[in-house]
């Protein structure tokens, strides 16, 4: 007997027989336990030979390798006990890049417990710790994180960047952009600067207009002036992304961000250099606007969405559906 669920992950239909442990879904290749609330599934995980890690009294199956950090390696794995729960394993690459993922755990339990405007609602688009703990792999003892897992955001802006390298669809950008703005006018109020907006770290729902921002082990907190500290780390591979002042050691405020998201959008919107009106698929206005946020001109998060709203409705019209469609692309056709 036979019957159809959903992909969690990307919304997919998925056909599965009752005796089976896990299916495939057929587009985002993620392993589904078949049924819902109340469906008999097998109590635990058999144990097929895939590698296990114990941490905080949980054991868990390390299911499949996400992305390559410059601190950490990134898994999908799943509790073996609840088959359900879908996490993200972040492994420190060496002993030292545990105080990383230390201080990302830290600054993430501080906006989860944030009472700043809109927390109930932006705490549950950032990375959600689960348990942290040092583990002996492969004879080593390596720091693991362990994060809950967000259905739909398995697509790095990296990713995009590298499938288009002429740029993507402006509207696609501004979407991006605008989801980025509001998640860190909240950060912000909260009082943390995230500090390494690069393309590997905003992670894009291409179906549902989402945008994300994890890798918070740069975190910083912000001077009740507005001003932050030096960053504890730079990334080594988009040192570009930062601000000159900030590369050098100066602090970061809120300007800090937002240069680099801009600077981000920019870098997907195939734009070369910084050259005036060279704004690769955005029209010119929405790119005069883009890069003033690039050379820090812009402090306020929620201000500086609300005028790219504005010229993007002029641009284009009211906002209509435009998902990012990479390549092979198993969503909707609507427009």
């Amino acid at each position: 007997m036979s019957r159809v669920a959903f992909c969690p992950s990307c919304g997919a239909p998925l056909e599965g027989l009752w005796q089976h442990v896990a299916v495939v879904c057929r587009y985002c290749k993620v392993e589904v336990v078949p049924g819902g609330a109340g469906d008999p599934v097998p109590q635990r995980m058999p144990d097929d030979g895939r590698p296990r890690l114990s941490i905080a009294g949980r054991t868990y199956l390390v299911e499949g390798h996400l992305a390559a950090g410059e601190s950490a390696e990134v898994y999908r794995g799943r509790w073996v006990v609840r088959l359900g729960e879908l996490v993200i394993l972040k492994i420190a690459r060496h002993k030292p890049d545990g105080d990383a993922l230390r201080h990302e755990g830290a600054f993430l339990r501080r906006l989860a417990d944030s009472p700043a405007v809109g927390a109930d609602h932006f705490a549950r688009l950032l990375p959600t710790p689960i348990a942290l703990a040092p583990v002996q792999v492969a004879g080593t003892e390596r720091v693991v994180s362990v994060m809950q897992w967000r259905s739909g955001f398995h697509t790095s802006l990296q990713d995009a960047i590298e499938a288009f390298p002429d740029g993507l669809d402006g509207r696609v950008l501004v979407w991006i952009f605008k989801r980025l703005l509001e998640l860190l006018a909240f950060t912000h109020r909260a009082g943390v600067l995230h500090g390494a907006v690069l393309p590997s770290h905003v992670l894009v729902h291409p179906r549902d207009h989402g945008a994300i921002l994890v890798g918070w082990g740069a975190a910083v907190a912000r001077t009740r002036g507005g001003a932050g500290l030096p960053l504890p780390r730079i990334s080594k591979v988009h040192a570009d992304i930062y601000p000159d002042d900030v590369r050098r050691g100066g602090p970061a405020d809120r300007a800090t961000d937002l240069a680099m998201a801009a600077r981000c959008i920019e870098r997907a919107a195939g734009a070369r250099g910084l050259l005036v009106d060279r704004f690769g698929s955005l029209p010119a206005p929405i790119g005069r606007v883009v890069r003033e946020a690039s050379r820090g001109q812009h402090h306020d998060a929620w201000a500086l969405r609300d005028r790219l709203d504005e010229i993007a409705r002029q641009a284009y019209g009211p906002p209509r559906y435009s998902p990012l469609r990479m390549p092979g692309w198993g969503g909707t056709s609507a427009d």
